[in-house]
């Protein structure tokens, strides 16, 4: 399968007339590719002004740290194919969580900001101290996990300053805890989901709350 999902722009380089054109030293197509994410986060747009200036050196650099500095382009490498083509290989961030609504946790464990996200994104929402954040995310993983058995996927963790952690999934359904020894609750929430699923009740679940030492409170919807 290919590797790369291909776009091809054509700048109009006559906008600027002979001269300009000139600059590019005959270049007047861009091939941008993707490096295969699903699904692309950059426009093409943006990436092709960003390399607007590929005759001159200085101002590629500048163009491209704004662009990294402001996207999710993680790294764009250029290759003359032919003496009218670029070939221009795109390599994005992928995400995986967002920290306070404004910081993307990316796979490789940097926090970015790019700015406005014009898609849906799938991932957790983090809220909590950036010092906790992969922290946060090892819980979240144990206890999706479990909720994997249920269906049932996480959208939020929100770690306050008391370290009580609440857990909300898609669908609402809360599951409180502390923080600092979830270690036992965590075996507490196992258990009790495999007795919830053998009972049939564990559908009209609102909150379970584990922060208790033994036992588990149960919030019902009404």
């Amino acid at each position: 399968m290919n590797k790369f999902l291909s776009f091809f722009i054509f700048p109009i380089l006559f906008l600027f007339g002979c001269e300009r054109a000139s600059d590019f030293n005959g270049i007047y197509n861009q091939q941008i590719n993707f490096s295969k994410n699903s699904p692309n986060l950059t426009d093409i747009d943006t990436i092709s002004r960003a390399l607007i200036n590929l005759d001159n050196k200085n101002a590629l650099k500048k163009d491209l740290k704004n662009l990294y500095d402001s996207s999710w382009v993680k790294q764009v490498r250029v290759k003359t194919t032919h003496p009218e083509t670029v070939k221009i290989d795109v390599k994005e961030y992928q995400p995986i969580a967002v920290l306070n609504e404004k910081f993307y946790l990316t796979q490789d464990g940097n926090l970015i900001n790019p700015g406005k996200v014009n898609i849906k994104l799938e991932i957790v929402y983090l809220k909590g101290s950036s010092q906790e954040k992969e922290n946060l995310l090892k819980v979240g993983h144990q206890v999706q996990s479990q909720l994997n058995r249920l269906s049932k996927r996480i959208s939020i963790i929100q770690l306050s300053s008391d370290d009580t952690l609440r857990i909300t999934t898609n669908d609402e359904l809360v599951i409180v805890m502390n923080f600092r020894n979830f270690r036992d609750q965590l075996d507490r929430l196992e258990e009790f989901i495999s007795f919830e699923l053998i009972s049939g009740k564990i559908d009209l679940i609102k909150q379970m709350d584990l922060r208790y030492k033994k036992g588990i409170s149960v919030y019902f919807l009404s």
